[in-house]
């Protein structure tokens, strides 16, 4: 029984354990906030693969996160794991945990993990998985091989681009502790032989994103029903528009906005908006993510913008043919003039801001106008025509950047969802 004079300790106590509950909360969000890429909250992290236990690993998740949850919520990956795996988890675990350099995220046992070292590695090459994929570009061979549970691709540097090949390793070790959500993270590496180990996507490169999308609703919703189905269609709309959100996410995260990182530039997208894209890579949720670092350099003080004197970057050694899709800049500017490299001047990441329209337009396809209501329609042609506008501006220092134009187009997808939604 309590007791009258008892009272006042007893709301004393109640307002101390409040006040301490509502401190925790704070510091809780205070914790996130810190933590946030670009004023993005930590669980928008989540909405990337991970590695050593992926999505891919649980058969009813892809189902459940493209179906039956909306796909626009953030959590949606960590809010699975807590319900059916370990309520400890939570989101910042999933999307890889800032791991001492030589090691990752280990989402299955919920630890850092030592990179795959040469033995383990040829291990994976000794061991092929029952159908067996293999890829080849300019700079790498890859394998599709099995870790225990975990597919993997093993990557097999030429030799004759030795300097390339470590380029390309150096950039993605660099890039995964600073923007660890957005680019496959290095799970192992023999630099005796030039292999590198990377988690394996089935999905495939970016610049087939239309095909992915549509298998994934045939396999949902049937052959026949996906064109005609009401959900499917919206559904279509939603991952479209937030692919084109992942892949301003990531050039934003490339080019430095919310990290420390000096700003890189994607050199190797020169011919159009599908070989960018197949720099990057499909997750089994449809999220963008990227991988090919190869051609990525960073901006340097040792090739100064001679307009702002800011670092810049030249995109290899040869001289670039004139496009719609190649910025002005990185244009030999001498008409009279034989093309000369240390004559050429530098430029910075505004180049991947001038790309961004034929970007959009290409993961957007050429339904999604069709798609939307007439009132729609006009506010983001409005959007559209005012960013090709900005971007394609002839003066680098003029265009936005890539985080801005992010912001603008988040805000329009944010009105284009409500607009959609049923009354």
């Amino acid at each position: 029984m309590v007791r009258l004079d008892d009272a006042p300790r007893i709301s004393c106590c109640n307002t101390m354990c409040t006040f301490f509950i509502i401190l925790l909360v704070c510091l809780d969000n205070l914790f996130h906030a810190s933590n946030a890429f670009g004023g993005l909250d930590q669980s928008d992290h989540s909405r990337f693969s991970g590695v050593c236990g992926t999505e891919q690993h649980f058969p009813s998740l892809k189902r459940e996160v493209l179906g039956k949850q909306r796909w626009t919520t953030p959590s949606a990956l960590c809010s699975y794991y807590r319900a059916h795996k370990n309520s400890t988890i939570v989101s910042r675990g999933f999307s890889c945990e800032n791991c001492p350099q030589g090691s990752f995220w280990c989402v299955l046992t919920m630890r850092c993990r030592k990179i795959l070292d040469c033995a383990e590695i040829q291990i994976l090459i000794d061991t092929p998985v029952g159908q067996s994929h293999s890829a080849e570009g300019g700079v790498k061979r890859i394998f599709h091989r099995s870790w225990g549970p975990i597919d993997v691709a093993v990557a097999s540097g030429k030799s004759h681009v030795r300097e390339d090949f470590f380029s390309g390793v150096h950039t993605l070790k660099e890039l995964s502790s600073t923007m660890s959500p957005f680019v496959v993270p290095l799970i192992g590496f023999c630099p005796d032989r030039l292999e590198m180990v990377v988690p394996w996507y089935p999905m495939g490169a970016a610049h087939n994103f239309d095909a992915v999308l549509r298998k994934e609703m045939r396999d949902i919703y049937g052959a026949q029903d996906y064109h005609t189905s009401a959900a499917a269609q919206e559904m279509i709309f939603s991952l479209r528009l937030q692919a084109v959100e992942d892949y301003l996410t990531i050039l934003a995260a490339l080019h430095g906005y919310g990290t420390r990182a000096t700003p890189r530039v994607l050199c190797d997208c020169k011919e159009g908006p599908v070989k960018l894209l197949s720099q990057f890579l499909v997750t089994n949720t449809l999220r963008l993510v990227l991988n090919d670092v190869d051609a990525a350099p960073a901006v340097s003080p040792a090739c100064r913008i001679k307009s702002t004197g800011r670092p810049g970057v030249k995109c290899g050694h040869r001289q670039f043919s004139g496009s719609d899709f190649v910025a002005p800049e990185q244009l030999w500017p001498w008409a009279d003039r034989a093309f000369a490299d240390d004559d050429m001047p530098c430029y910075d990441e505004k180049v991947d801001v001038y790309k961004i329209p034929e970007t959009i337009q290409y993961l957007l396809g050429s339904e999604f106008l069709a798609s939307l209501s007439p009132a729609s329609r006009i506010v983001f042609q409005r959007l559209f025509d005012g960013m090709v506008q900005d971007c394609k501006m002839h003066n680098p220092a003029a265009r936005p950047s890539a985080y801005q134009v992010l912001a603008n187009f988040s805000s329009v997808t944010r009105h284009l969802q409500i607009n959609r939604q049923p009354s």
